[in-house]
């Protein structure tokens, strides 16, 4: 019977791991693309107003294109995360590698965790139809985190196995920014609802989702903006490493 390392490797064989996450960020990227126009044909749509999960229940397609779309995402992203961790591992005898191991197995399990709150946000995505719409935000809520957690340790971990350059440390500062921007963004409903906010939707109509929804825009009213540019950045994240573990697979 074969074991798990040697299936992988017979995987990433057929179709090396930095592709996936080359094709994952670009897919992604498409995905928002193609979705806030279809919606933008029959009503006013901006990454400054309107928040992601708009799209979830959007007009013309933007919908299913948008909700389909963040499955098929985290299904590309998977095999890319995996092969990350495995491409970072340090091998027994090399500097610092218990503790660069502990971090590539905690950047491993953020990620996973960060694939399933994407998975919630489609599943869960609709507010206007779908009465367990909590469970959107409590999935977004995971991705944005674990996704914040993920990028930093792997940051580290690539900083500490010297397979760095300038160009990752940009990229990655630029995420990690993004995504503190969405926490800072949100202090306001923090403060006023603390973690309850994720389940304010909780036993409402879709009416009353509605005019909830507005009111929390309101009252972060960045919370839109910064949450595109975070999504956008993590996109362009794994595109730009998935290019950069490409050619250092051809330098090892």
């Amino acid at each position: 019977m074969e074991s798990i390392r040697e299936i992988l490797n017979k995987f990433y064989r057929r179709i090396p791991g930095s592709y996936w996450g080359i094709i994952g960020g670009i897919f992604g990227l498409a995905i928002f693309l193609i979705a806030t126009n279809l919606y933008g044909m029959s009503a006013p749509y901006s990454i400054f107003s309107n928040p992601v999960s708009m799209l979830g229940w959007g007009p013309n397609g933007a919908e299913p294109v948008f909700r389909v779309g963040m499955i098929v995402l985290g299904c590309l992203l998977a095999p890319y995360i995996i092969f990350l961790m495995r491409f970072l591992w340090a091998k027994t005898g090399e500097d610092k590698a218990k503790i660069r191991n502990a971090i590539n197995i905690l950047a491993l399990l953020s990620s996973l965790a960060a694939v399933v709150g994407l998975f919630m946000v489609s599943i869960f995505g609709n507010l206007i139809l779908d009465d367990l719409f909590y469970l959107h935000l409590v999935g977004a809520f995971i991705y944005f985190l674990f996704a914040l957690i993920f990028i930093f340790l792997y940051g580290i971990s690539m900083h500490l196995g010297k397979k760095w350059n300038e160009i990752q440390v940009i990229g990655t500062l630029i995420s990690i920014t993004c995504g503190i921007s969405v926490i800072v963004s949100i202090i306001p409903l923090i403060s006023q609802y603390g973690i309850g906010v994720l389940f304010l939707f909780m036993n409402t109509t879709s009416n009353q989702r509605i005019i909830l929804l507005q009111q929390l825009l309101n009252a972060a009213p960045l919370f839109a903006f910064t949450e595109w540019l975070a999504v956008l950045s993590t996109c362009a994240w794994f595109v730009l490493m998935g290019n950069c573990t490409l050619k250092l697979e051809y330098m090892d």
